[in-house]
């Protein structure tokens, strides 16, 4: 199945990346994704995921994002689960009164059954559908440049997000340097 690429803010990836390409819709790689907003049609995902709320960009996040991406990625690989794209964060709700922010960590995988003893860590769908979607090239603390340039393009043709945003991280922060990183990020449409 070919899906949207389902991106990460402020989120590490630990392990290795999956199925390059995996997300995104057919004909499109994280390489040769634009920079310019463009409006594309998803399918849904399935994904395992771990819902969390705290302070985005704070190193305390970035570290609980992290380690949940870890420890999914390892409980994929003890219960035999198809990881089959890059981690995403999955955004609920941008930014609360207290700051604070409601995002899943998830992995695309295969679907699957979830085993009887998963903790928090969940199987679910994310839904597919209309979307305005963007590369950003570079570090992770800029990407809201790329949320405002998606913005810009919804408000332009008078188009409403609907839902969630999600980000996708295609590399490693600790093995690439910040200024060759490469994300996407996408917003639903209504």
């Amino acid at each position: 199945m070919r899906t949207m690429g389902w991106i990460v803010g402020a989120a590490l990836m630990l392990a290795p990346v999956a199925a390059a390409g995996e997300l995104l819709p057919a004909g499109v790689t994280e390489d040769s994704l634009s920079a310019e907003p463009a409006l594309v049609r998803l399918d849904a995902q399935a994904i395992l995921f771990v819902r969390l709320k705290t302070v985005r960009n704070t190193p305390e996040s970035t570290e609980l994002i992290s380690s949940t991406f870890k420890r999914i990625w390892k409980f994929a690989a003890a219960n035999k689960i198809q990881v089959i794209g890059s981690p995403m964060e999955i955004m609920t709700s941008y930014q609360e009164a207290d700051g604070s922010w409601h995002v899943s960590a998830a992995i695309p995988v295969a679907a699957a059954a979830l085993p009887a003893r998963a903790g928090d860590i969940q199987l679910g769908t994310i839904g597919g559908g209309e979307g305005v979607q963007a590369a950003h090239r570079g570090d992770h603390g800029r990407i809201k440049d790329t949320h405002a340039r998606i913005e810009a393009f919804l408000a332009a043709r008078g188009l409403t997000r609907r839902g969630k945003i999600v980000e996708q991280h295609f590399d490693d922060p600790h093995k690439v340097p910040a200024e060759k990183l490469r994300s996407a990020v996408t917003f639903f449409l209504e």
